[in-house]
């Protein structure tokens, strides 16, 4: 996440972190908790400890690390591009096809997140961000990839039947959804509604953090 700017990653700093197998091996291992968060249930250790190593041979294969090195010091790569670099005799509509399940995936996930979601102020006239508001672990691409794949019409907006199509949440828990952000009641999510969740919510965890901050320096005398 670090190296990441929405969908780019720095070619120089992969390459940075690809060279030290304990950092790459962390790095796997905390990417497959994230993506473990929106699913339905857990994976046995052993496949666990199977994939991760998969993964890792094909990111410290010599001939990807060389294609890597050989990027501009700025280069940034789509996911494309990484893809493309890590398999280069795959197919590109095998390529496309494995972009596709990854954008699904992004999506769904972040499904998953907007549903830990409890309460608002359309909801609760006692509603407080800094003491009811949680932390989501989403960006803006996230929000454009689960209108990519979840707004099947393309007008813009999600209802009920779209959020619940996939069987990633239930009726009740899309209905809900509606409830605590459809600001003007027309039973249907807008991208800017579903921004406003997210920027309400990362404000609070930056004023959370910017009070701790503040505390550690007094209590420092600084």
């Amino acid at each position: 996440a670090e190296m990441a700017t929405e969908n780019t990653v720095s070619a120089k700093e992969l390459v940075d972190l690809l060279q030290n197998r304990t950092d790459t091996k962390e790095m796997m291992e905390r990417a497959h908790a994230r993506g473990l968060e929106g699913s339905s249930g857990a994976i046995a250790e052993d496949a666990k400890s199977k994939l991760i190593e998969s993964m890792m041979t094909h990111l410290l294969h010599r001939g990807f690390l060389d294609r890597l090195s050989a990027c501009g010091q700025d280069e940034r790569l789509s996911f494309r591009a990484l893809t493309s670099m890590l398999w280069p005799t795959v197919p590109d509509k095998d390529i496309t096809a494995c972009l596709k399940w990854a954008r699904q995936f992004q999506a769904f996930r972040m499904l998953r997140e907007l549903t830990k979601t409890k309460d608002s102020a359309l909801t609760n006239a006692d509603y407080d961000p800094n003491r009811d508001g949680v932390k989501l672990d989403v960006t803006r691409d996230d929000v454009e990839a689960l209108f990519e794949v979840l707004d099947v019409n393309g007008d813009g907006t999600l209802t009920v039947d779209e959020l619940t199509r996939s069987g990633v949440v239930s009726v009740e828990e899309a209905s809900r959804l509606m409830e605590l952000w459809d600001r003007d009641r027309n039973d249907e999510l807008q991208k800017g509604e579903i921004m406003s969740i997210i920027w309400g919510m990362n404000q609070v965890v930056r004023r959370q953090l910017k009070g701790m901050f503040a505390a550690n320096n007094r209590s420092f005398g600084a």
